[in-house]
C-alpha cells in the first residue's frame, strides 16, 4: 500500500510539474516520477528516523497500535522493493475472536517480516533477539509495537520474557510470535524445539497456531522471491491446558516436520 502511495503521488508531482513548465514535454514524465519517487522515500525515511528519536527508549506502557502500523506499512514496502512475491495458505484456519500464540520454523532474517504483513489483519507482536532491539529506526519502533527481547544464553532472563509475553497475550489482547527453534536454520534443516517456548500459551490459556514458512527463492534473476506460508492447525485451549509442554511442543514440531518434507 505504500509503494502505491509515493507511487501516485510521484506521478501527480510529476504531471503537476509538466503542466506548469510547458518546456517539458511529455517524455519527461517517467524521470520526472522516478525522481519525485526517490525523492519521496528519501523524506518517508527522514520521517522515521526522526520518530524514532522521539520514541521512548524503554519499554512501554501501553501497546502503541501506530507503530505496528508503520512497521507493517515499511516492510511491506521494503519487501515489495526487494522483489519478494508472498502467499499463505491455511489463514482462514486462524482465530479472529481471541489472541493467539503463533509458532513457526524460522530459516531467515525475513520471517518475521514476512509474517507480519501476511498475517497484518492479526495484532501480532514478535518474541526476538535483543541485538534487533538495537537497530537504529526499527529498535524503537518494535519495542512500542510490543515486541520483546528474550535472553537465549540466560534462562532466568528468558523465563522472564515468556512470562511477560503472556501478559501481553492477556492483558493487551495480541497475538505473540516466536521461534520454538531458538535461532533460525542456516541449512533449512528444522532444529529441536525448545519446550519453553510453549509454556506461554500455557501461561496465558490461549490456542497455539502452528504454521510453515517455505522460501522457494527466485527462478530466475528477475522473477520474485516466492514465499510460502501454511497455517498448518491451530491447537485449542482445551488441548494446550490438558497437554504439557513437552507435549505441544512436539506436536508442533511434528506438524511442521510433515509440512515441510
Amino acid at each position: 500500500m505504500l509503494t502505491v502511495i509515493l507511487w501516485i503521488l510521484s506521478a501527480a508531482a510529476a504531471m503537476l510539474l509538466c503542466a506548469l513548465c510547458p518546456a517539458l514535454s511529455f517524455w519527461w514524465l517517467v524521470p520526472l516520477a522516478v525522481g519525485a519517487y526517490l525523492a519521496l522515500c528519501l523524506v518517508y525515511v527522514l520521517a522515521l528516523v526522526i520518530i524514532s528519536l522521539l520514541l521512548p527508549k524503554a519499554e512501554p506502557q501501553s501497546h502503541k497500535e501506530w507503530c505496528r502500523h508503520i512497521i507493517i506499512g515499511s516492510v511491506q514496502w521494503m519487501l515489495t522493493l526487494f522483489g519478494f512475491s508472498i502467499r499463505v495458505a491455511g489463514a482462514e484456519k486462524l482465530p479472529t475472536d481471541r489472541p493467539f500464540l503463533l509458532v513457526s520454523n524460522h530459516r531467515s532474517n525475513y520471517d518475521p517480516m514476512i509474517t507480519m504483513v501476511a498475517l497484518r489483519r492479526w495484532r501480532l507482536a514478535f518474541i526476538s533477539k535483543p541485538e534487533n532491539f538495537r537497530i537504529p529506526i526499527a529498535g524503537p519502533f518494535i519495542r512500542c509495537a510490543s515486541y520483546l527481547p528474550i535472553d537465549r544464553e540466560h534462562a532466568r532472563n528468558a523465563v522472564v520474557t515468556i512470562h511477560r509475553a503472556a501478559e501481553y497475550i492477556t492483558d493487551r489482547g495480541l497475538c505473540m510470535g516466536i521461534y520454538p527453534e531458538g535461532t533460525r536454520s542456516r541449512t533449512g534443516e528444522l532444529l529441536p524445539f525448545h519446550n519453553g517456548s510453549f509454556k506461554i500459551a500455557k501461561l496465558a490459556g490461549c490456542p497455539i497456531a502452528v504454521l510453515t514458512i517455505q522460501d522457494h527463492g527466485r527462478r530466475w534473476a528477475l522473477a520474485p522471491r516466492r514465499v510460502e506460508l501454511h497455517v498448518l492447525a491451530v491447537l485449542d485451549e482445551e488441548t494446550v491446558k490438558a497437554a504439557s509442554t513437552g507435549t505441544l511442543s512436539e506436536q508442533a514440531e511434528a506438524l511442521i516436520r510433515e509440512d515441510l518434507s
